[in-house]
């Protein structure tokens, strides 16, 4: 973590704050997922997670090409270097 406070000036408390909601978020899924598993087949549930995971990963990956238009990545990264 100390590299990443150097780089983008990321609190501790930031980095709480970030742990906590991830931590939330993969509780209330779990219960989320349990009840659509039980209710629909499990292979179905999981078929569909891989492909919508699928999904993100290739629209995150189009969005850090620079002709494609504006990335958050890239906005940050330019921020870091003008300090």
């Amino acid at each position: 973590m100390p590299g990443l406070t150097a780089e983008y000036g990321i609190t501790n408390k930031s980095f709480c704050w970030i742990i906590f909601a991830s931590s939330l978020v993969y509780g209330f899924s779990r219960f989320i997922n349990g009840y659509s598993v039980d209710r629909v087949k499990g292979r179905i549930i999981m078929a569909l997670g891989l492909l919508l995971c699928a999904v993100a990963n290739f629209s995150f990956r189009l969005r850090r090409q620079p002709k494609l238009g504006f990335s958050p990545a890239q906005k940050v990264d330019q921020t870091s270097r003008a300090r």
